[in-house]
């Protein structure tokens, strides 16, 4: 159409020249060819039809949306099923889409990708629970937030056609926004049993696992199936540990609970040998340590960070916790953020405000277990091991503080902008600067700043109880876990 110049749609619609309006349908302007469609629909000539076909799989979402109510306004709908898929869809008639079944799988997942595409920051959690004999599991996967009526408009109709639709999600796993992977592998956990075999078999062989269940226990959804019985036995040995996330004990003991409810002797037998092999998991760095083993802990990351979306303005309920905060009222805000912490188990903030509203009530052993459980479980960890070495230094205890603090330094240097927390620097900046090492001390200081710029520092009583403390302790190894993190994330 270039060589013939801008197509004069309207001049074309005035004149009902059907043809030249068919032929303004393939002019390279997304703008003509709108016109040209909405021109066509209102002429709503059923020779037209079949040219606007092609339009349904048009790269702008205007064109096919026009395009199908001019076809629908011609009367000749599409009759190839896969055409009539793209057709229905795009008028969103998700009834007729059901009706057609499997050939509609096609134009399903192309539309589930775009929407999840479109969305590729903001996030919400989708929960699916088992229960079995030892107890319930709980699964949490993020999926993007798109259209919410279209999106679950989308996701009942992939589940409604079921085991045809879960080779093309098994598919959509391979794409490179993991907006996209969510939404697809929350489909297919939807679809339920015939969709969890070839689930667990795409994840395999990429040697990983993207879902996170609480209570330190891994493959939930999994274990509604006898798949999982033969997946654990195939996999044999050590091989277990490539299924889950590093964490020890931890992992082996959440896929023994499956292999329990699976009723696997054989997984339990090697599971069992498995954990006796791998220990009591450590946490903290025990005072038992020697300075040499506990330096090699404070400089090891000990925890895997993820990015996390939501904040504290994510959910008005959140100001039900931070006003009395705010206020020093640290009773009602340790409840209020348990609740929280019970609302979403997955996330920081409910945990961070609640361990730090216990500390400041002086119940240092309910914050730790409260910390603990919220590492355990968050996606996010620097915040929580920012929280126990503040708790740790408010029990007298500077070597598990200084331990806690390098842990959400480690966490911290992974993440865009750190965080944007400047809380274990500045610490340590204290620390460094009460056993005499400058240098270090303006070093970390220097961190505070690139940070959060403007003189950001701890008022002057909690300045002088951390410093009374450090001057009062063994620093020999502190020295070298100070240098080892400038020497690593601060030259």
């Amino acid at each position: 159409m270039g060589l013939f110049g801008k197509p004069n749609v309207d001049k074309l619609r005035t004149k009902r020249d059907v043809d030249g309006l068919v032929k303004a349908l393939v002019y390279e302007d997304p703008g003509i060819r709108l016109a040209a469609a909405l021109a066509l629909g209102e002429l709503g000539d059923p020779s037209a039809a079949s040219a606007l076909i092609p339009l349904l799989s048009d790269d702008d979402p205007g064109v096919r949306r026009v395009a199908a109510q001019a076809i629908q306004r011609s009367g000749r709908e599409p009759e190839a099923p896969e055409e009539r898929a793209r057709y229905l869809l795009h008028l969103r008639d998700w009834h007729g889409l059901a009706s057609i079944g499997a050939f509609a799988t096609p134009a399903l997942i192309d539309e589930l990708q775009r929407v999840a595409g479109e969305h590729p920051t903001e996030t919400f959690g989708a929960y699916f629970t088992l229960s079995g004999p030892e107890g319930t599991t709980h699964l949490f996967v993020e999926r993007p937030v798109g259209d919410d009526e279209v999106r679950t408009a989308l996701v009942s109709a992939l589940v409604a056609i079921g085991v045809p639709a879960v080779q093309g999600l098994i598919e959509l796993l391979q794409d490179e926004d993991t907006a996209v992977v969510g939404q697809a592998s929350c489909v297919l956990l939807e679809i339920g049993e015939p969709a969890l075999r070839p689930l667990l078999d795409h994840y395999l062989e990429r040697g990983s696992w993207p879902f996170r269940v609480h209570d330190e226990r891994w493959f939930g959804p999994l274990a509604t199936t006898a798949a999982i019985s033969a997946a654990v036995r195939e996999a044999g040995g050590s091989g277990l540990l490539g299924y889950v996330p590093e964490g020890g004990s931890r992992n082996l003991e959440g896929l023994r609970m499956v292999a329990g409810i699976a009723e696997d002797t054989a997984a339990l037998e090697e599971l069992d040998r498995l954990l006796e092999e791998a220990g009591p998991v450590v946490v903290g760095a025990p005072a038992s340590l020697d300075e040499e083993a506990y330096v090699r802990r404070c400089l090891e990351p000990g925890f895997v960070e993820e990015e996390e979306p939501r904040t504290w303005r994510s959910d008005p309920a959140f100001a039900s916790v931070l006003e009395p905060l705010n206020q020093g009222d640290h009773a009602t805000a340790s409840k209020m953020a348990e609740q929280v912490a019970g609302r979403y188990p997955d996330l920081d903030l409910g945990y961070s405000w609640w361990g730090g509203a216990l500390r400041s009530l002086g119940d240092l052993d309910r914050a730790r277990e409260v910390l603990g459980n919220g590492i355990a479980r968050a996606r996010r960890k620097f915040l929580l091991c920012g929280r126990l070495g503040e708790v740790e230094a408010a029990a007298g205890n500077l070597d598990e503080a200084v331990y806690w603090w390098a842990q959400a330094i480690h966490c911290q240097e992974t993440l865009k902008s750190r965080g944007g927390e400047v809380g274990p620097y500045l610490h340590l900046h204290y620390v460094a600067d009460a056993i005499g090492e400058a240098e270090l001390a303006t070093s970390f200081l220097g961190r505070v700043e690139d940070i959060s710029a403007g003189s950001v520092r701890l008022d002057t009583s909690a300045a002088g109880q951390l410093k009374a403390l450090a001057i009062d302790a063994e620093t020999s190894e502190i020295d070298e876990v100070l240098l080892g993190l400038r020497a690593r994330y601060l030259s």
